[in-house]
C-alpha cells in the first residue's frame, strides 16, 4: 500500500517509526501546509505542500493518513475532512503486533499500534489513534478522531464519543460513557461517565472544568 502521511509533528513521526518496518506499507512522502515547509525532505522522504499533494501523489494511486496530534484536537477532524475533499482514501493501520478480535468494525484512517487489544464486536469510527499497550474491551463503541494514550484500559461495552483524549494509564470501567471532546487525565479512573467538553481526572474521576468553545487543547 502506497501512503502519504499528512502531518510533520510528533504524532506523524511516532506513526512513521511504528509503520516503517511493516512490509505491507510503502510510505511515499509527507505533506503539510506549504507555509510550514522549511526543507524538501522529512525523515528522508519527500515533503510536499498539502495544497499540491493530489497532483504529485494522485489519490487514484495513493492513500493518505491524516496524523495530527492532540495540541488542538479539532484540527484532527479538519485534517481528515481536508484529505477526503481531495479524493483520498484514508487507510487503516493495524500493527501486526496488535490483537484485533473478530467482528471489529472500523471506518477510515484509524491507527492501532503494537501490543494493543480490541475486543470482539467493537465499533470504531474514523481517524482514531490507539497507542501501544492499550486494552479495549468487547462490544463497545468509539466515535471519531479520539486519541487513546499508551497503557489505557477501557472495559467492555463502554461508549466513547468524538474528539476525546484519554491520558496515559487511565482506566475506564465497564459500561462507562465518555462524552464528546473530553480530556481524561493520566492515571484517572472513570467509573460511570465523563461529561461532554470536560477536563476530568482523579480516582474516581470528576469534572474539573469545561471547554465547549475550544474543544480539547494542550
Amino acid at each position: 500500500m502506497k501512503v502519504v502521511l499528512y502531518g510533520i509533528g510528533p504524532t506523524a513521526l511516532t506513526f512513521f517509526h511504528e509503520a516503517i518496518n511493516n512490509g505491507d506499507w510503502e510510505i511515499a512522502a509527507f505533506c503539510c501546509a506549504g507555509k510550514d515547509i522549511e526543507t524538501a525532505e522529512y525523515c528522508n522522504h519527500p515533503l510536499v505542500p498539502f495544497e499540491d499533494v493530489e497532483r504529485l501523489y494522485p489519490p487514484e494511486t495513493y492513500s493518505m493518513m491524516a496524523l495530527f496530534g492532540h495540541k488542538r484536537m479539532r484540527d484532527r477532524a479538519d485534517a481528515f475532512c481536508a484529505a477526503k475533499a481531495k479524493g483520498y482514501r484514508l487507510a487503516n493501520y493495524i500493527s501486526a503486533r496488535a490483537n484485533v478480535e473478530d467482528g471489529v468494525a472500523m471506518g477510515e484512517g484509524n491507527v492501532v499500534c503494537a501490543f494493543s487489544h480490541i475486543g470482539f464486536e467493537y465499533q470504531m469510527g474514523d481517524g482514531n489513534i490507539v497507542r501501544q499497550n492499550v486494552y479495549i474491551g468487547h462490544q463497545g463503541s468509539m466515535g471519531s478522531h479520539n486519541i487513546i494514550s499508551p497503557g489505557v484500559t477501557i472495559g467492555g461495552k463502554c461508549t466513547l464519543h468524538d474528539l476525546s483524549f484519554i491520558g496515559l494509564n487511565a482506566t475506564v470501567l465497564t459500561y462507562a460513557d465518555i462524552g464528546t471532546e473530553c480530556l481524561i487525565g493520566a492515571g484517572s479512573v472513570v467509573n460511570k461517565s465523563a461529561e461532554p467538553y470536560s477536563v476530568t481526572f482523579g480516582s474516581p474521576a470528576k469534572a474539573a472544568r469545561f471547554h465547549k468553545e475550544t474543544g480539547v487543547m494542550f
